[in-house]
């Protein structure tokens, strides 16, 4: 991962002001008409692994208020709002429509009082808000408006937090807090509760048991009577099973069948007969995943918008991203070192290391077709991606074992593979350098160090890690038309 990559990328989450003019605007002209607020534009989640820009707008302390105004404040649900600030559209719109399940479970741990204030479940989502006081968050990420939060959740032998993404916000008064979950379960039985033991919420560690009912809202199932697409190369295959449809999402399941478990296939685009967009509502879910003779059987949800019931057949667009085995190499290896692909043309070449002043300079280079260097040099222009890590040989032999209970903690002369900075050398010969921090790395978050200092370091005991650009490897997008009727 490049932190430069990273910080330039959180420097370009803007306030969406024309969005939200938008939005005030048409929230007017509802008023006017008497109409249910509509919700706004979803946006991607911070997941445990990603992040994005959540942002909340302070429009009662405006001190401005017309006639009009007043009728749009009136007319937003308090629940729906919650779900607005978290950008879930199907949560506003089940709002909208009063199928919210509203709860009030409080519970108090450790002096501290949270709420379970409302949950949904809607075709293959179950969504869950909290609240809490803010006064008694111990920590905040004031820089984006969140703060440190966790969970557990076990029922029947099976561990729910691998299906669920969570986030956090807060206002003037109040910590909020959403849990969303993707079952993989065919369907869950009815009268289904959830139970919820929140860890850590604001910087203090406790547990605040909850048990939620959950029960799926109406919906129906369409069977797709496995329509089949197979790639050209006969390298993988996508066999849909059905759909199902609720009142606000939808979500097909698939069987994917492909000759190599690491190769990643997109299906990101779906489109219906009278070119409507449906778009992604939650990603994908791995259901199962084994290996049929020479073939892995991969079985996917993929979550979508609700897709509207006229529709006769759905287009959707698809591609592979093949992907190989890194290659790791000792850092006295004799250079040049090439690591070529063994199914795409192009190779990663390391021309140069030198270790100076707490830093490991790493000087590498591309070679690839006009095509992928192309494709390459638009991708990457002001943000080369590094394709380098640095380990402790003794971890990649076995020699010495990681320890994962350390909570995402490195252990001292483990590995850093966080590079600090990528250089550009020559963008038209697709040349670089790459530069390590030895002396130890910091979370942007709150300040704690994710990487340690490595303190003893020494270029015989330590191996790089080396990838091929994505480039190299991505296939020309397929079409494929599911028939519904």
């Amino acid at each position: 991962m490049d932190k430069q990559w990273f910080n330039d990328e959180m420097n370009k989450l803007e306030v969406p002001i024309a969005d939200l003019n938008c939005a005030i605007k048409n929230g007017i002209t509802r008023a006017k008409q008497e109409k249910p607020l509509k919700g706004w534009k979803k946006q991607r989640r911070w997941k445990v692994v990603g992040i994005a820009a959540i942002v909340s707008i302070g429009i009662l302390g405006s001190g401005f208020f017309s006639s009009y105004m007043n009728g749009v404040l009136a007319e937003i649900p308090i629940i729906g709002n919650m779900y607005a600030t978290f950008h879930d559209s199907t949560g506003e719109k089940l709002s909208n429509r009063n199928l919210i399940k509203k709860l009030d479970e409080k519970v108090v741990s450790a002096g501290i009082e949270v709420t379970a204030t409302s949950a949904y479940y809607d075709g293959g989502k179950i969504a869950i808000t909290f609240e809490v006081d803010k006064s008694k968050l111990a920590k905040l990420h004031e820089d984006i408006q969140k703060f440190p939060f966790d969970f557990e959740s076990m029922k029947d032998g099976k561990n729910w937090k691998l299906d669920a993404s969570f986030n956090t916000e807060y206002t003037e008064d109040t910590g909020l807090m959403i849990i969303e979950f993707y079952p993989s379960e065919e369907q869950l039985p009815d009268n289904y509760t959830l139970p919820i033991t929140l860890t850590d919420v604001g910087g203090t560690t406790s547990e605040w048991k909850f048990d939620i009912p959950v029960q799926q809202l109406a919906h129906t199932s369409v069977d797709l009577k496995e329509q089949t697409y197979k790639d050209k190369e006969g390298e993988y295959s996508v066999t849909f099973d059905r759909l199902v449809t609720g009142e606000e999402t939808s979500f097909i399941d698939m069987t994917i069948r492909t000759k190599y478990e690491k190769d990643t296939l997109y299906i990101n685009d779906f489109y219906t007969n009278d070119g409507k967009e449906v778009k992604m509502n939650g990603g994908n879910v791995i259901r199962k995943s084994n290996k049929v003779g020479d073939m892995y059987k991969i079985r996917v949800r993929k979550g979508l918008e609700k897709v509207p019931a006229s529709t006769k057949d759905l287009h959707i667009y698809m591609n592979q991203q093949i992907r190989e085995e890194s290659v790791h190499f000792p850092l006295t290896t004799k250079l040049p070192f090439e690591f070529s692909s063994k199914r795409k043309e192009g190779k990663t070449i390391i021309t140069d290391i030198k270790h100076k002043d707490g830093k490991l300079f790493v000087d590498y280079e591309y070679k690839m077709n006009e095509e992928a260097r192309k494709e390459f040099i638009i991708n990457h222009m002001n943000h080369p991606a590094s394709p380098l890590g640095l380990y402790e040989t003794a971890y990649l032999t076995g020699e010495k074992v990681y320890n994962p209970e350390k909570k995402g903690q490195v252990e001292p002369g483990t590995f850093l593979n966080w590079v600090e900075k990528t250089e550009t050398r020559s963008l038209d010969k697709l040349q670089f350098q790459a530069v390590f921090n030895l002396e130890g790395q910091l979370d942007l978050a709150d300040g704690t160090q994710m990487f340690p200092p490595i303190k003893k370091f020494n270029m015989n005991t330590y191996s790089l890690e080396v990838d091929l650009p994505s480039e190299i490897y991505r296939e020309e997008t397929q079409e494929f038309t599911l028939k519904l009727k």
